[in-house]
């Protein structure tokens, strides 16, 4: 991946982005589900290739076999 700053992500961004609330993404972290940078104790970003992933691993496909 090229270094490329477009590529990252905010935490306020990514609950933006998936309609989910802070306290939520908090439990994803905590939990070790998503991998996130910590920039400073309380500033945290996000590549998109690692949401990218984390959002293919839970993806259901229904009526598969039709």
């Amino acid at each position: 991946m090229a270094n490329d700053l477009s590529a990252i992500v905010t935490e306020k961004e990514l609950i933006d982005l998936l309609g989910i609330k802070k306290e939520f993404l908090d439990r994803l972290r905590q939990k070790h589900q998503l991998p996130y940078c910590k920039i400073s104790t309380t500033k945290r970003v996000y590549l998109v290739e690692d949401i990218v992933g984390f959002v293919t691993d839970r993806r259901m496909v229904l009526n598969r076999g039709e």
